[in-house]
């Protein structure tokens, strides 16, 4: 009984502290970083954000980020054993995390395959029945998936989800059609609208230009209370990296180097052979 009572002592402090979750949980250490943007996006006095807005360098681990995200959202859900019931849907109804990028193989490749390893190396998930399909993970006895989707925002809609994280949204389609940033993103934020200020989306990248989706998405939610965004370069996120680590890559192209690892893209779309769009939404 002692054992019992100190491990459910321990999910309970898990479901109220992601950092803690992914100590106990997932059995790693989270950069410093990574543990700042969790515990501010979760466990702001005072303050509910909905959505995170991710722009940062190369190997930053901002994939992992959005991984341990993933894998938090689906342990609350697990932890109020019915989450239909909870949240007032009829019962049965499927509830589905989606990872979203511009291939459902990129997904599958990046984010999908983070939050796989995740998973498969956390003995509590597999103690909840958990399912391994192609493209996805179930846990039949919640009605509970997690899913890897590409950027047809047809396909997304209508799903009811709990959470999307969208992976590398500065390389979906800068366009006004249904494959475009803007149509992908305002599609899956109308999906998780279902759970109120507990539906959650996050969106990570790094930059291609200055005026990509990521960033004028960044930009705009800088003035949104809802949202959490951060700009940061790879070694602020990632303690492995360190700017003089890297010096021989602002050596050989500067400009290259400072926006993969520097997240400060060129203002000039120019510079890619891209023209200007005018964007209506953002």
């Amino acid at each position: 009984m002692p054992a019992l009572l100190s491990k459910l002592s321990s999910e309970l402090k898990a479901y109220r502290d992601p950092v803690y979750f992914c100590e106990s949980i997932l059995h790693i250490d989270p950069y410093p970083m990574q543990k700042e943007i969790l515990t501010k996006f979760y466990c702001t006095p005072n303050r509910v954000y909905t959505h995170m807005i991710l722009v940062c360098g190369m190997r930053s681990g901002k994939t992992q980020l959005g991984a341990m995200a993933t894998t938090y959202e689906l342990f609350k859900l697990i932890m109020l054993g019915n989450p239909q019931a909870y949240y007032n849907l009829p019962p049965g109804q499927p509830i589905y995390i989606l990872h979203v990028a511009n291939s459902r193989d990129q997904a599958k490749d990046t984010i999908f395959a983070q939050t796989a390893g995740l998973l498969e190396n956390a003995e509590w998930f597999v103690e909840h029945g958990m399912i391994e399909r192609t493209n996805e993970f179930q846990f039949p006895e919640y009605n509970l998936f997690l899913r890897a989707e590409h950027s047809n925002s047809a396909s997304l809609a209508g799903r009811t989800a709990k959470m999307v994280v969208l992976d590398e949204t500065a390389r979906f389609k800068d366009n006004q059609g249904k494959f475009s940033g803007e149509m992908v993103y305002f599609t899956v934020s109308r999906a998780v609208k279902t759970f109120g200020q507990e539906g959650k989306v996050f969106s990570v990248s790094s930059p291609i230009y200055d005026d990509d989706f990521q960033m004028r998405l960044y930009r705009k939610g800088l003035k949104l209370k809802s949202f959490l965004c951060y700009q940061k370069p790879t070694w602020d996120m990632n303690p492995r990296f360190t700017f003089e680590a890297l010096k021989h890559e602002f050596d050989l192209n500067p400009e290259t180097a400072w926006r993969d690892y520097g997240a400060k893209p060129p203002s000039a779309v120019e510079a890619y052979g891209l023209k200007p769009k005018i964007h209506r939404l953002i």
